[in-house]
């Protein structure tokens, strides 16, 4: 009978467990979030880029090429479409659209730019991005 009763106490716990932590489990799983802690474990500084259209991602991926070329530092970015499953994440990290977000190692907004990401701008702030 007492096994019963801890097998139905643990069941219980365990519910409740995976139902406080599942409302985490998705946030985790978005894919801007994702990007981030890929961006990460590549040891690279994070960059959202928050774009209306292909070409805009394009020429934001070119300076950022550019500039993991001919920097030490070494920016992952990706661009995502501002579009309605985005739109969350450009309120959250109080972005323009077109704008641009850098994390530091904290997790932490280092940098928020107005439109498209550009090499000269990247030259001049990441290098007081806080990245290990």
């Amino acid at each position: 009978m007492k096994l019963r009763f801890l097998i139905i106490f643990i069941l219980i716990v365990g519910a409740i467990i995976s139902y406080a932590l599942y409302p985490v489990i998705q946030e985790a799983n978005k894919p801007i979030n994702k990007f981030i802690r890929e961006a990460k474990s590549q040891g690279g500084a994070p960059l959202v880029q928050f774009v209306t259209n292909s070409s805009q991602a394009n020429k934001a991926a070119r300076q950022i090429s550019i500039f993991n070329q001919t920097s030490g530092t070494k920016i992952v970015g990706k661009s995502f479409m501002a579009n309605n499953a985005n739109m969350e994440f450009v309120q959250k990290f109080q972005s323009n659209v077109p704008g641009y977000v850098i994390f530091n190692a904290d997790d932490n907004i280092a940098y928020r730019g107005k439109g498209i990401v550009d090499t000269e701008t990247l030259k001049r702030i990441v290098p007081s991005i806080h990245l290990h």
